[in-house]
């Protein structure tokens, strides 16, 4: 607990690991420059606690997140890890912009979603920009 705060809604970056020294740095996104660039968002669920609240999560964020612009391109299991990868549930979303993300998640309908997850899975985001 470290750092300084980041206001609710800034686009932010993750580096680092949950394994062994469960450290993960995050700063918010900064940009010189508008950017036409696509993003992807990388959603790993580290630990579920309750597979039904999952699940009613899932029924709602999937349908409010293509209504924002997500176009979902793999969900599920890895059919593989390699070092120090864990095999836990995956989602790969493409947006059109860090901006439609954030409205995406930040959207009544996603929040919503998150209301029936009720903390009930670990999971950690990242928000990398396509290099096409």
């Amino acid at each position: 607990n470290s750092g300084s705060t980041i206001a609710n809604g800034t686009p932010v970056m993750a580096t680092g690991t949950i394994g062994a020294s469960g450290r993960i740095t995050i700063a918010p996104m900064a940009s010189t420059t508008q950017s036409n660039a696509k993003y992807f968002i990388g959603i790993a669920t580290e630990e579920i606690a309750n597979e039904e609240k999952l699940a009613k999560y899932a029924a709602l964020a999937l349908p409010a997140m293509e209504k924002a612009g997500a176009k979902f391109l793999a969900r599920g299991l890895p059919v593989a890890v390699r070092e120090e990868g864990q095999k836990t549930r995956t989602v790969v979303i493409e947006w059109p912009s860090i901006e439609a993300a954030n409205a995406g998640y930040n959207g009544p309908d996603y929040q919503a979603a998150l209301d029936a997850l009720d903390g009930s899975a670990s999971r950690e985001f990242r928000y990398v920009e396509a290099t096409y």
